[in-house]
């Protein structure tokens, strides 16, 4: 009889760890462990721990709890789950809600009447799951306390919103969260005729501002610069010994934007290939915009989309830096300015003066030796955009429009046509450059080209001559800077010449 009782303890023993093993390795991610309504809550023992688990996206778990007396009612989680708790009274209406206490647990204190009073925890993030242990502490009390005496029990307080309170007793201090959403001007004060003094408390608790009466009445007003983040609000009778009710209010004003002070380039910079742009911090910004335009009016950027179309770039960097390799266009003269945002307030500053700077590199000179002859860009291949068609006799000599080496070569094509048939059958000739394109010459002569490919060729050296080769309606030579690419044929890029 011993052992079968010794058995049956055992047997249960196992079960019970069983289970507990399940839960400690995530067996029950995919149902709830505990009720997730008023209805269905779990109770538990005043000044007890119990475990829990968010066990899938959108879990709720319920508990309830019973309140002798009157009295302070502490619950909050422990763990390394994001947890975000709700108190409720008798009804299910929410008396206080917290997220983040001084970790990612939730902590909420309540001075409570006896009664019935019911804990809602979920996860913060209504995708996310984890374990938790939720625990609360209640100490009954003879005097009401209707506000926590503590920053770990302040109570929270939205802007330009009154919560009424009480200096219920000799000595109470009643304490209040906010959340300050950027840098700028946190401003607390009271409302009534109690003769109230009032601190302003930073997330560590250390004084940032204190006030009595303001403006010769018995109300405190205390204001002080804060930046981004959690400060409290303590509210006292000015007596030690006195009491009696107020409503308290905060009031933010955010820092306003200045705009950012250009420092690198220097406006007129000459000679200009990899930089980094550099500029001024703007007090609040949370990011900054710059755009980089070939134009000194920045026609390409749009405003309202914040886009550019292909005469500018533009970017935003949580610094005051933004690093550039390269430029498209080679001793061209590019204008540059600089905004400060605040993505919190949705704010901005005023754009900064705009600068110039003239890029280094490659000066790209007329495929021609003897001229004037006329040109146009008429391509409408996305790829020739850029292009220029030479209006240039049969055998007049091509060179090159800046140095570089030669990467191929066609030349035996007499074929021509003027469609695209005959695409692949023109003669040319392709120069890569140092600043890492390359220029085409298209529509060459037969058996004209005196380079090869590996040499190295000056700016008006001949590279070949106008022929009659590929789709093309008549003599003339296809001229383009282009990108580099894996074909002789790649995307034209915007050129000067001169």
């Amino acid at each position: 009889m011993r052992a079968r009782s010794k058995g049956n303890w055992l047997a249960a023993f196992c079960a019970a760890f069983c289970v507990l093993t399940a839960f400690a390795a995530g067996a029950w991610a995919e149902s709830p462990d505990y009720g997730n309504s008023i209805s269905t809550a779990t109770s538990v023992t005043l000044n007890s721990s119990k475990a829990g688990a968010i066990g899938y996206a959108g879990d709720w778990d319920y508990f309830r709890i019973s309140v002798p007396s009157s009295g302070t009612l502490t619950v909050y989680t422990t763990g390394s789950t994001d947890t975000y708790g709700y108190l409720k009274n008798s009804s299910g209406t929410d008396l206080a809600s917290n997220d983040d206490s001084s970790d990612a647990n939730f902590r909420i204190s309540r001075t409570v009447t006896a009664g019935t009073y019911y804990v809602a925890v979920r996860h913060y993030n209504s995708s996310r799951t984890g374990s938790y242990i939720f625990n609360n502490q209640f100490s009954g009390s003879t005097a009401m306390d209707d506000h926590g005496n503590s920053i770990s029990t302040a109570t929270a307080i939205n802007f330009n919103t009154g919560v009424s309170g009480v200096i219920n007793n000799a000595g109470d201090v009643d304490y209040f969260r906010v959340q300050v959403p950027s840098s700028g001007t946190l401003t607390a004060y009271t409302t009534g005729s109690t003769d109230t003094y009032g601190i302003l408390k930073n997330s560590s608790g250390t004084d940032l501002a204190s006030n009595d009466d303001y403006n010769g009445n018995a109300n405190f007003r205390v204001s002080a610069s804060v930046p981004a983040g959690t400060d409290y609000i303590a509210v006292r009778h000015y007596n030690s010994t006195g009491t009696g009710a107020y409503a308290v209010y905060a009031t933010f004003t955010a820092t306003a934007q200045s705009t950012p002070t250009l420092l690198y380039p220097v406006n007129g910079s000459a000679n200009v290939s990899a930089v980094t742009f550099q500029w001024n911090s703007s007090p609040g910004a949370t990011n900054y915009r710059i755009i980089i335009s070939q134009n000194s009016n920045f026609s390409g950027f749009n405003e309202s989309s914040m886009t550019c179309d292909g005469t500018c770039s533009t970017a935003t960097t949580t610094g005051t830096q933004y690093a550039r390799s390269s430029f498209n266009l080679s001793g061209h003269t590019y204008y540059w300015r600089v905004r400060a945002n605040n993505s919190t307030t949705n704010s901005a500053s005023g754009w900064s003066a705009a600068w110039s700077f003239t890029t280094a590199g490659i000066s790209y000179g007329y495929p021609y030796k003897n001229g004037p002859y006329s040109y146009s860009q008429s391509h409408s291949d996305p790829k020739a955009q850029y292009a220029y068609d030479f209006g240039m006799p049969l055998g007049t000599e091509v060179v090159a429009s800046a140095g570089g080496t030669v990467a191929s070569i066609k030349q035996d094509s007499t074929k021509y046509c003027p469609d695209t048939s005959c695409a692949n059958d023109g003669n040319y000739v392709v120069v890569n450059h140092a600043d890492g394109t390359s220029t085409l010459y298209l529509h060459l002569q037969a058996n004209s080209v005196p380079v090869s490919v590996g040499q190295s060729v000056a700016k008006g050296q001949v590279v070949g001559k106008v022929g009659l080769s590929g789709y093309t309606y008549g003599p003339h030579l296809h001229f383009q800077r282009q990108q580099v690419c894996s074909s002789w044929w790649c995307q034209s890029m915007p050129v000067t010449l001169q």
